[in-house]
């Protein structure tokens, strides 16, 4: 995983945007800097990680 690490990140650093999809909003890597929360297959919330209220929707969402 360090390899694949190493490489999102060099590609970020280019300045190409990226998008991943997890269950694990802990395992994002720090480039990474907006999130947008599915619930149902619908948008339920959409910024930046490090806005608290995403982050406890992500967490109470998680939770269930």
């Amino acid at each position: 995983t360090g390899d694949v690490l190493a490489e999102i990140y060099d590609v970020s650093r280019n300045g190409t945007r990226l998008l991943m999809v997890t269950h694990h909003i802990d395992d994002l890597p720090r480039c990474i800097t907006h999130a947008a929360v599915l619930e149902a297959g619908r948008l339920s919330r959409l910024g930046k990680l490090a806005d608290a209220n995403l982050a406890a929707s992500v967490t109470k969402l998680l939770e269930r």
